[in-house]
């Protein structure tokens, strides 16, 4: 399994990974840590991330953004790209009309995840993932979001509320400083682009609770983007006459980068300039606006920022004066006015502060689940208990056994998770149980219990007891069904009864609304795929028209420097005449050619410049190639003389075929240098800077053995000198005393 985990934001993707003993976040192809949330189309390919990025302005209509916000399914006024009524996009792909589903334009995108991490990691294996999802999200949407994921070819093994993924980076890292019985209460206030979280977490050394969430899915950066926006546009109506609000496309954009980068500034100081390009035709404009000006603007938006607070603070139904700490998640808490108003919560006791990294906590936290659930990955032990943000009611048709029950909230707000629920039932089968939304009676699914083609009445003292499962991830499952019946059966000699439940499997089907099926899917996978291919596909064929024109401009730089005297006059110009030929192709009829014809022209230029090219090098190489053999021989020359203590046990012999074999590369290094000199530059050379390393190489193969014989062991040279000292007779003496 990969630890991977992956924040996937409105705006902006941030993807982790566990390894080296830690969280580390990938960059991506440009070396940013954060990845843009776009799906471009353009007349040939897709553009996902970056390259979306970088042609958003010019290509504003076919720039998919928003990607979390389309599984909501309602219409965003922010959008520049059209939206259908059925939530599908609108977008010139190819040059025709393409329509996509929101599972199809995320699994796009992670597609680009995929193959961010997989370049990350040298590895093609990335398949597992843990990823956040907000924590209003209902089953339907992180189905389709699961769903998408699968699209882009990753598996999400766990999905994460974006305050649980934060709260448990804060638990693990903290972990020293926290107690084994006394809890932690920190709160969470996570606003990014498009939505915001209030989350009240518990801590202990070993585990962390989630006390309650409190969410606000329509309030984010992006809302306090347009309020300055439209105060800009209402200045510029008001002194200009001209309506930006209702301007095209490009105008707006600038409008709302504008105020995007006033916003980000007035975080930090109290006045700044705002200057919108291009209001008109070569009109631009500027004004000044201040902290106070802005807070003001914002005031309503402030007002539900306290209120979210509020209600998480209230269903946790902790005292204020118990917190430890209030920590800041997302890029819009930075915005001095939230701090503000979440401080007045506690009456300015605690202060709002981050101590992990506000843009990266919750990738950070997914990749550590990850970590936890990996078992190729050792990983300290931390349990994470979530808890249900949206109640969950199952209702069910009364009978005659049953005529009062209807419903009941099996699972209610603030109900831990993971978290196992048995109903008990005294009806016959089949029966149908629906499952809902208890807030907003929004259906969830529906379960048959039992078999549509087989009815059967319960035996008497029989119960149907069905099993319904929230997981860690939020979705829920009706797992199994069992008839229990209790039975009294005697045991013994002495006659004693007892009470046995005999137990039977009943089959349950549970469908999810709104849930892709497996084919659906399949085809969706298919056709991912395929797109995929063409995108490679158009990516290699523009890298291979860039190699035809970097040889032409190449080749022609060098003809005119450092090749043009090893080419005769005639091969410059059939060379000069292909390159002029092939860059008049490249710009007209080679336009919009094959991957394979740019190729083909390649290969034509290189079987002309290539031999030109190889006399280059070699003319260049050789003398290097010189050098080091003569540096070598000069070596083994200086070893050869050397009678210090270090050689002189090397034999006089041996010290003659060194130097022999110095002489005999010499002299054929002297010939074959006197006959290249010979030559002329464009004709087959004599010799080569490879033929010269052969030679060294064979020298060093020949002198390497001698220069490393070691030294004779001491008892060796004790032993030979005892032997001389044994002799008798004149010669004997002279030899003890000659020296």
């Amino acid at each position: 399994m990969s630890v991977v985990g992956v924040d996937f934001g409105n705006l902006n993707t941030v993807i982790a990974v566990a390894r080296n003993r830690g969280i580390d976040v990938i960059c991506n192809e440009v070396s940013n840590r954060a990845t843009p949330s776009l799906v471009a189309f353009g007349p040939k390919n897709r553009f996902l991330g970056e390259p979306a990025k970088s042609q958003e302005i010019s290509n504003l209509k076919n720039t998919v953004g928003n990607l979390k916000r389309l599984f909501l399914g309602a219409q965003d006024e922010f959008n520049f790209y059209k939206q259908l009524p059925d939530g599908r996009v609108l977008v010139m792909y190819q040059g025709e009309e393409r329509t996509f589903s929101p599972v199809e334009l995320a699994g796009m995108f992670f597609t680009k995840v995929k193959e961010t991490c997989s370049q990350e990691l040298q590895s093609s294996a990335v398949h597992d993932i843990v990823m956040s999802c907000p924590a209003y999200f209902t089953d339907s949407q992180l189905a389709a979001l699961m769903a998408a994921a699968q699209v882009g070819g990753l598996r999400c093994v766990r999905m994460l509320n974006d305050s649980t993924a934060a709260a448990l980076c804060y638990g693990m890292t903290k972990a020293a400083d926290l107690d084994e019985e006394k809890p932690r209460h920190v709160l969470f206030v996570d606003m990014g682009h498009a939505n915001l979280s209030v989350a009240i977490v518990s801590f202990w050394k070993t585990r962390m609770e989630v006390r309650s969430v409190a969410c606000d899915a329509n309030l984010g950066g992006r809302d306090f983007d347009r309020a300055l926006a439209e105060a800009i546009a209402h200045e510029i109506r008001g002194k200009t006459g001209i309506d930006v609000l209702s301007a095209p496309a490009k105008v707006q954009y600038r409008l709302r980068v504008a105020a995007e980068r006033a916003k980000k500034i007035l975080s930090a100081n109290l006045k700044t300039a705002v200057h919108v390009e291009s209001i008109a035709e070569d009109q631009d404009y500027a004004t000044d606006f201040t902290r106070d000006a802005f807070e003001a603007l914002i005031e309503s938006l402030l007002v539900r920022v306290e209120a979210t607070a509020k209600a998480a603070l209230e269903s946790a139904n902790i005292p204020v004066d118990e917190f430890h700490s209030i920590e800041l998640i997302g890029g819009s808490v930075r915005i001095p006015a939230v701090k503000e108003r979440v401080a007045r919560l506690f009456n300015h006791r605690l202060e709002p502060g981050s101590t992990m990294n506000q843009d990266e906590a919750v990738a950070r936290g997914c990749a550590l689940q990850a970590a936890i659930l990996s078992p190729t990955f050792k990983s300290r032990p931390y349990a994470v208990q979530d808890c249900v943000v949206l109640p969950i009611r199952m209702s069910w048709e009364p009978t005659e056994l049953e005529p009062a029950d209807r419903d009941a909230v099996v699972f209610p707000a603030g109900n831990g998770l993971p978290s196992t629920k048995l109903l008990s039932f005294t009806r016959p089968l089949p029966f149908l149980i629906d499952v809902s939304y208890a807030l907003s009676g929004q259906p969830i699914g529906q379960a048959l219990v039992g078999s549509a083609d087989s009815p059967a009445q319960l035996p008497e003292n029989g119960v149907v007891k069905v099993k319904a499962k929230m997981s860690l991830s939020h979705m829920l499952s009706i797992e199994s069904a069992q008839i229990v019946v209790e039975e009294e059966v005697v045991e013994g000699e002495d006659g004693a009864k007892k009470t046995v439940k005999k137990k039977t499997d009943v089959p349950v089907e549970y469908k999810v609304y709104g849930e892709i099926s497996e084919r659906d899917l399949s085809r969706l996978c298919e056709l991912e795929g395929q797109m995929y291919a063409n995108d490679r596909l158009v990516k290699d064929t523009e890298n291979a028209k860039n190699a035809v024109e970097e040889y032409i401009y190449m080749v022609r730089g060098r003809l005119s420097d450092g090749w043009s005297a090893l080419a005769t006059d005639q091969e410059k110009a059939k060379l000069l005449a292909a390159l002029d030929g092939a860059e008049s192709w490249l710009y007209e009829d080679g336009e919009d050619a094959t991957k394979s014809a740019y190729q083909a022209k390649l290969k034509e230029l290189t079987a002309l410049g290539d031999p030109i090219k190889i006399r280059h090098d070699e003319a260049e190489e050789r003398p290097r190639a010189s050098a080091r053999l003569l540096s070598q021989v000069a070596v083994y020359r200086a070893f050869a003389e050397d009678k210090s203590p270090k050689y002189a046990h090397i034999s006089p012999e041996d010290r003659l075929f060194v130097t022999k074999a110095c002489d005999d590369v010499e002299s054929w290094l002297s010939s074959q240098s006197e006959k290249q000199a010979n030559q002329s530059p464009w004709d087959k050379p004599v010799i080569t800077g490879k033929m010269i390393d052969n030679e060294r190489d064979s020298l060093i193969n020949k002198v390497a053995p001698i220069m490393l014989k070691p030294k004779p062991s001491p008892s060796a040279e004790s032993t030979s000198a005892a032997g001389s000292s044994t002799g008798t007779g004149p010669e004997s003496t002279s030899t003890e005393h000659g020296n």
